[in-house]
Parts: C-alpha cells; structure tokens; sequence
C-alpha cells in the first residue's frame, strides 16, 4: 500500500480505521496538522459526520455513501470533491469498494470497505478552464446575440434607408425604410438576394422612372454606380417619390446603401426656383416697362437741350434729366441686389488705369460739389498711373456710390478721395465733413433699404441700397470695406481691393473713334427697327443728326423685308416689338444672306431688357452690341463707332469682313456689362 501515491486506508463494517499508507498519513498530518485525525483506530463515518469548513459540502455525501458500501447495498462509491490549502488548490476523486473475504466463493463475506483519495487537481483546473471558458463563449454569444438585436432595432428605427450586401452583392440586412421607398420591390429585398437582380426586378416592374425607355444603358449606370468606391446620385421611384441614395464599399468587399425620400425638399427647392424665376420675371418686366418710357423723357430732355432755350426752360430740362436719372438709379440698385442674392452677378476682369478711372469721376461728382458749394479734392499717388487688372465697371460703381454719399449728405466743407497702392493693394480712402453717423447707425448702415434713420431718408432721399451693393460688390472681389464716422463730424469710408499690377505693354494699334469724332457714321446706311413712336423719333433725330442714312421699320418682319431690297451697313433692331421680335429678326436675316452667299451687316441690340441673362442671350443669338434703354445719344454713337473699328471700315462695311456671319458668336465672346445709358459692344 506505501508504494501508492493515492491516499489509502481500510475500514471495517463499523467505519473505524484498521490501516493506512504511506500517502495517507501524510496528506492527513498535511490538512488537519497533525496525524490524530482520520488515523488508526479513528471512526472515518464519525469523520465525516463532523467535518465542517469551506470544503465539508459533500461529506454528508460520502458520510451515506461509505455506509452504503459497508452495509452492502452498493459496490462502489465515488465522489469528487474540493480540499483546498492555503497555498494550493486541490481536488479528489474519493472511491469506496467493499473489503470482501473469500471473493469469488460462496462463503464471500463483506469485512469492511477499502477507501481512497485520488489527487484529479490537474483534471478539474482543466475541467473548470473549459467550464469558465465555454461559459464565457456563451456570455460572449449571447452579449452578441444582444448587440445584433439592438443594431438591427437601431437600424430598423432610422428614418433613413439602410441595406448591406455582402461580398457577393447579395443582402445581408435591410430595413424597414429601406422597403419603404422601394415599396414594389419589398417583397425581394431579403437576404441572400442579388443586387442585380432588385436591378433587373426595378426594370421589369417599372419601379425607377429614369430607367423607362433607357433600360439596359440604365442598369449598366446603376450597376457601375453600385461597384463603385463611392456613389451619389437621384431617382425617381414610381410612387413619384424623389430618392437621394448612396453607395459605398466596405472594408470586406460589401457595400453599404443609405437612401432618403427628398420628394418635399425637392418641391421646395422646384418651389423656390419657380418664384425665382417669377421674380426675375417680375424684375424684366418692371425694369422693360420702366425703361421704355424713361427713354423717352430722357431722350427728349437731352434733344431739348441741343435746341434754342431761355435759361429758365432749360433749369426745368436739367431738372427732369436729374429726377429721370434718380429713378433710373433706384432702378438699376434693384438689379443688381437681384443679380446679387441669386448669385449671378460676374465680374469682368480686365487691365484699366486706376487714375484715368478716377479722373473720369472726378469730372461727373464735380458739377454736384460746385452746385452744392463743396470742394472735392483728389489725391493719388504715381503708382496709379499703371495698369491694374480688375473690374473697371464695377469698381467704378463702387466709387460712384460712395462719392454720391459724401456729397449727398454733406451740407458744409466737402469730401477729399486719395487713392494709394501698396504692391497688389489698391486703397481709397473717401473723407466727408458732412453728418456724421452713430455707432449704431454704422452697424446697420450696409442693412439693405437702410439709411442712418428715417429723418435722413425723409431729408436727403435715397432708397438705402447703394452701401449694401457696394459692400457685396466689394466682398465679390474679395476686398474689404471699413467705414469711420463721427455723428456730426463727418464719415470716413475705405476700400481695399487686390488688384495685381500688368506688367505687359499694350501692343500699340489704331485707337477707337471717341463719341466725340462722329465723322466715320456719316453717310452709313442704317436700318431702324423700333416700334416705339417716342422712341423711333429719338433716334431717328440722333440719326439726322450724325447724317447718317436711316430706313425705319415699325418691326421685324418690315425690317427683314428691308434687307431682301436694300444693303445697309448697320441695323439697329428694337428686341421687343410686335410681328417679329429682335431675335426673330436677326435670325432670318442671317439665313437671307448665308442663302444668297452674302455677309449680313452687324446688328446692335437697343433694348430695355438688359438683365444679366438676358445680356448673355443677345451675345449667343449673334448680335455684336447692345445699347440699354434708356440711353444718351453718347451710349449710341459710342456702340455704333465701335462696330465700325471692328470691322476695320470708315465706310461700307460690307466691304469688311464678319467674325461669324454663319451663326451665333461663340461662348466667351462676351457682351460686356454696362450700367444704362453706356453701350455694351462685342467690339474690342
């Protein structure tokens, strides 16, 4: 028994102990310190009857069990259980066999039970490995089962659409948005179903509108859309709903798709675009019905003027020209703010001469300073004399607005404008003693339809437009504009605007006839289509006038019969009139004369549609200039002497050459932008 290294001992049929081993004793004199417990001659039944402590669970247990075997009514009993130490941790396999005398004869007699402790501490530290390692696998599934529920719940409840394909493009999940939207298909959006196959199902059953008529070349775009790294795009579902969806890859292959109804922000943005378009309708319908009339008193008040007046008469001529130019102001303030908030208005860079530009403002502000009492001094240094690239037109607005409000609303003293620059930066500084603004009438003064308060506009007039043009004007060109005031000091405005320097020479050449050398319009044939009578006497005494040779006609379709009968050497065509409108008019007599292998003569646009989209159409239809209503015999001799520079003639210019006389001009051309009153040419 010693040779065991189990723990063994012999009892006989009253449970005392009759021998031990080696291993025995020891472990005993281990766990209970010393060797008097469990030993020879002890009650191992009594034992377990009164083992208590952490590790006496199951001595009840083999309490019944030793007692069984001893009174025979089993073979064998076993029984795990823990005896940890201190220091160690310990289980046994405890098995009790009875202790038979003359086994194998009929005279076998049960004499005891053999018990002993098998160490399985290696066993069971495997067994609880496994046991807490499974039950961490189950916490882990079930933690996953878990989190599945709650991201499907999550993904279900989005108010967007969601699916997920798989590396093979079949879904994996989708929910019930997603469904939602695509409502005829909902039936095949499942997993395991194929992408192209919802595509070919989405043909089939009519479901996307962009696909009708247009089937395969659309399913070859849907699906290089889908395969793509990224993907935005539109449709529109047969239900009519307007989806924005989007497709992206995963890291394994898969793809992910979000897709959102935007029917409603679709209509609001059709809505807002239909009440843009209304008011740009509104706006060149005002602005045509304004100017027409407007010519006509301006042209008749600059006409009265040329004619032999008492001092009084023409005091009230000059007072219907400044009232007509006031409106004519407001008019084009309302526009351009148009043109502005809707993004459209484009500036037109070009090289100028900063100090040309002001001298010619120098000389229009000087007639209000010198009525009004005023000095207006200006300042600049050489550096202006050199060219500078930038919008000459805009920037010149830009002045105007702000001169125009220093003299305005200064009653004593006057304004001083000094122009610096500094490399690309070009500084104006306008300097006023007039009335002075608060800090909190500066803070709002680039408010639109602002002025300082209501006693100025009731005193000095305005529409409290021209600061907040010049402030979007000066924020499009990526300036900055700062305004100091002192109420009833004066205000002091500055703007600075980078405007790189040209270094190139301009080529010399032949310069264009100013408005002032009328010689090279006389005697031109001119053809006149206007259907306006204010307006066919205006022109047709400017005409007289400059001696040239004018045909008249009351509307396009008199004018295209004109040029079957006639040779002219320029045509002056009205846009808006009856019959035949200017467009109409210009197109039939370039096919009249591509059909006789002839150049038509130039046409200029007089029109008082001169929106900014509008300007663009006159420039693609083919027309070389154009002249806005209301305008001053300057801005019409202006347009016509630079179509005759262009065309390189002094007299027929049909003996010149046309730059496209087989169709409409090409992009980029470019009518330039004037105010009114100035004329737009194609012309160099």
């Amino acid at each position: 028994m010693d040779a065991l290294t189990s723990n063994l001992c012999v009892v006989d049929l009253t449970g005392e102990i009759l021998a031990v081993n080696r291993a025995w004793m020891e472990f005993s004199a281990s766990n209970s310190g010393g060797p008097e417990r469990a030993y020879l001659g002890t009650n191992y039944l009594n034992v377990c009857r009164s083992s208590t402590g952490p590790d006496s669970a199951e001595a009840p247990e083999f309490y019944g069990g030793l007692r069984d075997v001893l009174e025979g009514r089993t073979d064998l009993f076993q029984i795990e259980y823990p005896c940890h130490s201190p220091k160690e941790f310990r289980w046994f396999l405890a098995r009790v066999t009875p202790l038979v005398q003359r086994r194998g004869t009929k005279d076998a007699t049960n004499v005891g039970a053999v018990v002993s402790h098998i160490n399985v501490s290696d066993r069971k530290l495997l067994e609880l490995d496994n046991a807490s390692a499974n039950q961490r696998l189950a916490q882990s599934e079930a933690d996953t089962s878990d989190a599945r529920r709650q991201l499907i719940a999550a993904v279900d409840a989005m108010q967007d659409g969601f699916v997920l394909f798989d590396a093979e493009e079949r879904v994996v999940l989708a929910n019930s948005k997603y469904r939602q939207i695509y409502q005829t298909l909902s039936d095949l959006i499942v997993p395991g179903a194929a992408f192209s196959e919802l595509v070919d199902a989405s043909i089939a059953r009519g479901v996307i509108k962009e696909a009708e008529g247009r089937e395969e070349n659309w399913k070859r775009e849907r699906l290089e859309q889908f395969r793509a790294s990224e993907s935005v795009n539109e449709q529109t579902t047969d239900a009519g709903q307007v989806v924005h969806y989007y497709d992206k890859a995963t890291p394994d292959g898969g793809r992910i798709g979000m897709c959102m109804d935007v029917t409603e922000l679709h209509m609001a943005r059709e809505r807002a675009e239909a009440a843009s378009r209304a008011k740009s309708s509104f706006l060149a319908n005002m602005s045509h019905e304004i100017r027409t009339p407007m010519n006509g008193i301006l042209g008749l008040a600059e006409l009265l003027e040329t004619t032999s007046v008492s001092p009084k008469q023409r005091e009230i001529i000059t007072t219907i020209s400044d009232s007509a130019d006031t409106l004519l102001h407001i008019l084009n303030d309302i526009l351009d703010l148009s043109r502005i908030e809707a993004g459209k208005l484009t500036l037109e860079v070009r090289p100028f001469v900063p100090a040309d530009m002001l001298s010619k403002l120098k000389a229009l502000h000087a007639v209000t300073a010198q009525r009004k009492g005023l000095y207006l001094y200006f300042n600049m240094d050489t550096e202006t004399h050199a060219q500078r690239q930038g919008d000459p037109l805009r920037i010149t607005q830009i002045l105007n607005n702000l001169i125009g409000n220093a003299l305005k609303f200064t009653e004593r003293g006057g304004v001083t404008v000094v122009l610096s620059t500094r490399g690309n930066m070009m500084e104006i500084r306008i300097s006023d003693t007039g009335i002075g603004m608060s800090k909190e009438q500066v803070s709002r003064v680039f408010d639109e339809f602002e002025q300082a308060d209501n006693s100025v506009a009731r005193r000095f007039g305005g529409s409290g437009l021209g600061l907040s043009i010049t402030r979007n004007l000066v924020d499009l060109m990526q300036g900055e504009v700062v305004i100091e005031s002192t109420e009833g000091m004066g205000t002091e405005v500055t703007v600075r605007l980078d405007l790189p320097e040209v270094s190139s020479t301009p080529q010399p050449g032949t310069a264009p006839p100013t408005a002032g050398n009328t010689a090279p319009l006389r005697h031109l044939r001119v053809l006149v289509a206007e259907d306006t009578r204010t307006n066919l006497f205006i022109l047709k005494s400017i005409l007289v006038f400059l001696e040239m040779d004018a045909v008249f006609a009351e509307n396009g379709r008199v004018a295209c019969d004109h040029c079957l009968t006639q040779e002219f050497d320029l045509i002056l065509l009205d846009i808006s009139m009856p019959v035949m409108d200017g467009f109409a008019a210009l197109a039939e007599i370039r096919r009249n004369a591509k059909a006789r292998q002839s150049i038509p003569p130039p046409v200029i646009a007089i029109t008082a549609n001169v929106m900014e989209s509008q300007m663009q159409q006159y420039e693609d239809a083919g027309f070389v200039g154009v002249v806005g209503k209301p305008f001053r015999k300057e801005a019409l001799v202006s347009a016509m002497l630079a179509v005759v520079y262009k065309h390189g003639a002094m007299g027929r210019l049909q003996s010149g050459q046309s730059s496209d006389p087989e169709g409409p001009r090409r992009k980029g051309d470019g009518i330039p932008h004037g105010r009114d009153g100035e004329a737009r040419s194609l012309c160099p």
